[in-house]
């Protein structure tokens, strides 16, 4: 429990910090695996600052994609967007 107030005090440091910035969570796959229910239970992860970029495929993070050399020049001209991104976990 401690671990999860740490992390909601972060994500509320950064918000504080942040006002202008979107919120974006992102679940782990293992807390939806199916559509068996129309709701789970999952936990919070970790909140930091990033860079998104939406595609019609995905969702692409700077802090993740920009590294691969070949592609760094079409990458650092995508719109990149600045946001908190939180992760949402396992229970």
């Amino acid at each position: 429990m401690n671990n999860q107030k740490e992390r909601i005090k972060n994500l509320l440091n950064l918000i504080a910090e942040n006002p202008d910035l979107d919120i974006v969570p992102m679940v782990d796959s293992e807390v939806c695996a199916n559509d068996d229910y129309c709701s789970w239970s999952g936990s919070w992860g970790k909140a930091k600052i990033d860079e998104i970029y939406i595609s019609d495929d995905r969702i692409y993070f700077k802090s993740v994609d920009d590294d691969a050399e070949e592609l760094v020049e079409c990458v650092d001209n995508l719109d990149w967007k600045k946001v908190i991104v939180v992760n949402i976990e396992l229970p």
